[in-house]
Order: structure tokens, then sequence, then C-alpha cells
């Protein structure tokens, strides 16, 4: 099974990953079982991918729906996240697309693109909305970047490998990238660390570390 011939696509992520922690403590809504489980397999991909998408890490289309299953804290989570056709003006005076969710809607997510391969976000928890910079496409391999310092927090991203293929359950992925992040406070202790992987045209696919993420369906518009 082939990228060219199935499509997923993502929700963003390394910002996702956060998010992924606090849902478990703050949402009634989102599905959790009492102890960690077997994920789901990756279901059938929906939509080819076009040519103008492989340049694209982050998809935006109005419309686009994202189904995830992670384990974290002993806890299994399921839950979907949807792409509207808001936008709105935060702190960095930016324009970013709001993501809505079912797990918790008084939490939405935000999401722009700078200059083609700069992917932002924003800290979650964060009352002020703080910019984060996810992903740097251009980036080398061995490259680090600040994703953002929020409080007593830093949030730094290192680049891994990059155009690579990257297999989860029985399918593959192309030009996949592959980013580490960690979350060090002001004593340089890391009380955070993840792998993400973003997949070209389809977005952020996997998630590993001290949680476990992955996309389980989704339609893009």
């Amino acid at each position: 099974m082939s990228q060219s011939t199935k499509h997923f696509t993502y929700f963003s992520l390394s910002a996702l990953t956060i998010y992924f922690w606090y849902i478990l403590a703050l949402s009634p809504v989102v599905t959790l079982s009492s102890c960690s489980k077997t994920l789901p397999p990756v279901d059938t991909i929906i939509k080819p991918i076009d040519t103008a998408a492989l340049l694209n890490y982050q998809p935006m289309t109005t419309g686009s729906t994202w189904y995830y299953a992670g384990n974290a804290s002993g806890f299994g989570v399921t839950f979907n996240l949807f792409c509207t056709d808001r936008d709105t003006t935060l702190m960095d005076s930016k324009v970013y697309r709001v993501y809505d969710n079912d797990y918790n809607p008084k939490y939405s997510e935000y999401h722009r693109i700078e200059d083609t391969f700069n992917y932002w976000s924003i800290v979650p928890l964060s009352t002020n909305k703080t910019p984060l910079l996810i992903l740097k496409s251009n980036a080398k391999i061995g490259e680090r970047w600040i994703g953002a310092v929020n409080g007593s927090d830093t949030y730094i991203h290192q680049m891994i490998s990059k155009n690579i293929d990257y297999k989860v359950d029985s399918f593959t992925y192309k030009n996949v990238i592959h980013v580490y992040q960690t979350r060090i406070n002001t004593s340089n202790d890391t009380n955070f660390r993840s792998n993400i992987y973003f997949a070209a045209g389809i977005g952020v696919v996997h998630i590993t570390g001290e949680l476990e993420l992955k996309l389980i369906k989704a339609v893009i518009k």
C-alpha cells in the first residue's frame, strides 16, 4: 500500500502532543478507557493526494476531519478534529486557521503557514496563546530551533530525518519528516519528549515517546 494510491492526513502536531495530555484531565467528552490499549489499525485511505499538496505538511482545507487514537498516562483515548472556515488574529498579529474538536469544545487549535516552510501553532494552555513554531520543513538534518518560550518552559525542536519512507501498521508514507521535540524548564530539566512524523501533503501521522498517537482515519476536502 503506497501513498500514491491512498490518502491520509493530519492535524498539527506537535502542539497536539501536549494537548493530548491535558484532554485526559479537562474533557468529559473524550472517549477514555481506564487502561492502555492496542490502538486500532490505520483505516483505508480516503482520497488521493495531488501534486500541489506534496509541498504542504499541514492541510488547512475547510471541512477536513481527522480521527486519532492514542495512549497516555495509562489511558486510551480517541477523538476527532475538524478544520473550520474561521480565521482569527492572535497575539503576534498573524492570522490563524481555527480547528475545532469533539474532546473539549472550550479549546480550539490554531495554525498558520509562513513563507512556505514555517508551520506555526500555539503553546497549549498558554493564556495568551503564545505562538509555537512546530515545523521548519526546510531545516537541515540535525538543525535545532526554539519553537517557543512560554513562562518557564522552552520548546526545542530538532530535524532528525527528511524525505524518508515511514510505515505505520501496513501503510507506508512517503516524503516523511521526523522531528524530535523537547520541553525544558529554567533548571534545564527536560519534562517532555516526543518524536513527531509529518508526511508531505498529509501532516502528522504518528507520535511516539512519552505518549503514542496515530492517525486512524481522515477525510480531506
